[in-house]
């Protein structure tokens, strides 16, 4: 199924749930159903967007309101009030939904730059690396032995210069930045 099947189908199945709650709100209306009103708000602004979110929101709160005025339970002036109350917090879970949903794509797309980054700067620092090693080795081949503490010091720094090298190559090899939540 392509993309708009898929928001097509959610769009559908969220406005059958809507009418359910809506059904069974006004058949029991002691009962609270304002949060079975959030399932389907959460799912449309999660994964279609804001514009559909806040529809899926106004609609849950028109069956809400209609379900209030049939049950007779309340007056006119409460389910006007409720309906309003209901529309509101339906229109911010929706915005927060988005926003959370928009934060996670954001930090995925970070880690997955950042891990990619470090991977570059591992495989280009490779090179000078052993440049450098190779160019040390030399030189310390080419110390007199008159000169012991020059070859104490290119020693060492050969030393450190393998440490980073191994470094370099751990940081090449493994992934730097454990992606959030699913790759879907």
């Amino acid at each position: 199924m392509d993309r708009t099947g898929t928001k097509v189908v959610i769009i559908a199945g969220a406005l059958a749930l809507v009418a359910v709650v809506g059904f069974i709100d006004s058949r029991f209306p002691d009962l609270t159903f304002a949060l079975f009103y959030l399932i389907p708000v959460f799912l449309t602004s999660w994964y279609i967007g804001r514009a559909v979110g806040a529809g899926i929101a106004t609609a849950s709160a028109v069956f809400g309101l209609v379900a209030d005025i049939v049950s007779d339970n309340a007056s006119i002036g409460y389910a006007y009030a409720n309906g309003a109350f209901r529309l509101v917090l339906l229109l911010i879970v929706g915005s927060i939904v988005v926003r959370l949903h928009v934060a996670i794509a954001r930090e995925r797309l970070t880690a997955t730059t950042r891990g990619e980054l470090m991977r570059r700067v591992a495989a280009g620092a490779q090179e000078p690396l052993g440049d450098i090693n190779a160019r040390v080795v030399d030189l310390g081949f080419e110390l007199s032995a008159s000169a012991p503490d020059r070859r104490q010091l290119i020693g060492e720094i050969v030393q450190a210069s393998g440490r980073l090298a191994r470094l370099v190559q751990k940081l090449e090899e493994e992934e730097p930045v454990r992606r959030v939540g699913n790759d879907s």
